[in-house]
């Protein structure tokens, strides 16, 4: 380094303090000294490397803010330290200086190539130093905020996100009539679309899928707010139709959002159980697909409906029932709901959109194949198999099941004791055993059927008065035990996952293990005041899974 420049501060005046920690990188002692001089009196901390050896050393130990390297160095040079840091994630966002009496144009490209932020030529003005230093800091401390700002962001979206998936829990529906089974995939953390199914007074139901335009935060805000906005409205207005409760969400919308740019698609669906039919209004939404059975070709709603909630002027008539659909829904019928998320995703390969068509193909094939525990989580997967990308938006689908009758082999109500319960356990053993299944299968379930009973008595705290309900359903080589009950509130997956975890032979658990083994699908789960426990046995269970267990 040629011979440094006078002191640059003048007694009288004090240095403008930059802060911060900067490593110096030079072989040479006088260079780091008088480096070490402008930098400490502007308040910088200053370590010092003799070589980049220790350069790299320092750099991992300390994070300096800045790093000023000076490029010819014996050994490991300037430019091979600023390629080594820039190649390390831990060191990668700390910006360099390299210091360098070279003049030629092509070196200093280099340094930038390498990853530089800058460079100063020798020998330096202190005060040219001071800006360029100056400017290195602020543009790191600029990013360290702007990256704490997005972990800031991330994890408030991740809590949003739990928080919604929590509001939007895709928890089937299971009762004697109806299985209503769900999946919801926002494309970020959050997402805009908003569902529901509820058991309605009457003994009907309310099932919906919902899309608020646009993507992030606010849309997410805003389907939450409707999916609050439609449980109160379909409680209220269920018996006046969907028109009624669509004009009146329509309203409330409207009042909420100032933003005409905002709207909402919706299709709503009312079941009539008396005359056995669907009420529905599609507010600009993709209209559902409808199966009369499992085997039938799906039909689509075609295009009748009305303007998606927030266009309709809230002063005007709102929604009318001449755009509603009464839609026949015999038992063993099937409804399956989706966003636009679905059919608009695009294959990898070729670009093209899902579409309506194969989204319908996917679907009826899925119907036709064994007993799937969720359907429209069936159908995402199959969807992704086939190439096709659904994260580009936000994708929901729900399928409604109409319970078909001859699927239907037993619904059974008994008190809770252990004698009840041994009945009931005996009577699907000999049900099944009439449809031909193997022994094996049919005293497993039996099997079954007792541990869970059993466990509902001797832990549920039932009330004296309550009951333990049974549904035996079966289709093709599965047989479906929808299982409710009163008692108290338990955390079945916390004792599934600790009976997993005993030995077989333990005590403590057996009953849970022995389901565990057993079945091939198991959701327990609490809806409103009931426990509630859904168990999938196959005909062609694997005795081996419960060899030595007493029977």
């Amino acid at each position: 380094m040629n011979a440094p420049e006078p002191d640059p501060f003048p007694s009288a005046a004090a240095p403008e303090p930059l802060g911060g920690c900067v490593l110096v990188v030079d072989d040479e002692l006088p260079n780091r000294a008088y480096l070490r001089k402008i930098l400490t009196a502007r308040a910088c901390q200053v370590l010092e490397a003799p070589d980049g050896a220790v350069a790299l050393q320092l750099a991992r130990a300390h994070k300096p803010d800045l790093a000023l390297v000076d490029v010819m160095m014996p050994g490991i040079s300037g430019y091979e330290v600023c390629q080594a840091m820039k190649s390390d994630p831990a060191l990668q966002e700390i910006p360099l200086i390299m210091v360098t009496a070279r003049t030629d144009i092509a070196d200093i490209e280099h340094a930038f190539l390498l990853g530089a932020f800058d460079y100063i030529r020798k020998p330096f003005n202190p005060r040219e130093l001071i800006v360029r230093v100056r400017n290195a800091l602020l543009l790191k401390r600029s990013t360290e905020e702007v990256r704490m700002w997005k972990q800031k962001m991330s994890r408030e979206l991740e809590v949003a996100g739990s928080l919604q998936r929590k509001l939007f829990a895709a928890r089937p529906l299971l009762t004697e009539t109806f299985e209503v089974r769900s999946v919801f995939q926002p494309s970020m953390n959050i997402g805009g679309d908003f569902f529901d199914v509820l058991p309605l007074a009457d003994g009907g139901l309310a099932v919906y899928t919902g899309d608020v335009s646009g993507h992030g935060v606010g849309p997410a805000m805003i389907s939450s707010m409707l999916k609050v906005l439609l449980t109160d409205l379909i409680r209220a207005y269920a018996e006046r139709g969907p028109a009624a409760i669509c004009t009146e969400l329509n309203i409330r919308f409207r009042r909420q959002v100032d933003n005409p740019e905002v709207y909402a698609t919706l299709f709503l669906a009312l079941f009539d159980p008396v005359h056995e039919h669907w009420h529905c209004l599609n507010c600009g939404h993709p209209a559902p697909l409808f199966f009369t059975r499992r085997d039938a070709a799906p039909m689509t709603l075609g295009e009748q409906g009305d303007l998606p909630i927030g266009f309709a002027d809230e002063r005007g008539p709102g929604y009318t029932s001449e755009n509603e659909m009464i839609l026949a829904a015999p038992p063993g019928s099937l409804m399956f709901l989706y966003t636009d998320g679905l059919t608009e995703a695009r294959r990898i390969a070729g670009g093209e959109d899902l579409g309506l068509e194969q989204l319908g193909r996917t679907v009826s094939a899925l119907l036709l194949e064994p007993l799937l525990p969720n359907l429209p989580a069936a159908t995402f997967a199959r969807v992704r198999e086939a190439g096709y990308h659904l994260e580009a938006d936000d994708c929901t689908a729900l399928l409604v099941s109409r319970i078909a009758p001859d699927e239907i082999k037993m619904m059974s109500s008994i008190p809770p004791d252990h004698r009840h319960v041994a009945d009931l356990a005996a009577d699907c053993e000999r049900i099944l055993l009439g449809l031909g299944w193997p022994d094996e299968a049919a005293t497993a379930t039996r099997l079954l059927v007792m541990e869970h009973a059993a466990n509902a008595v001797d832990h549920g705290r039932l009330p004296v008065d309550a009951t333990i309900s049974l549904q035996l359903r079966v289709r093709g080589r599965t047989a479906c035990l929808l299982f409710r009950d009163a008692g108290r509130e338990w955390d079945y997956d916390d004792g599934l996952e600790g009976a997993r975890l005993r030995a077989p032979d333990a005590p403590r658990g057996r009953g849970l293990n022995i389901i565990r083994n057993i079945a091939s699908h198991i959701e327990v789960f609490r809806r409103g005041s009931e426990n509630i426990a859904f168990y999938l046995v196959s005909a062609d269970f694997d005795t081996a899974k419960i060899a030595g267990t007493p029977l």
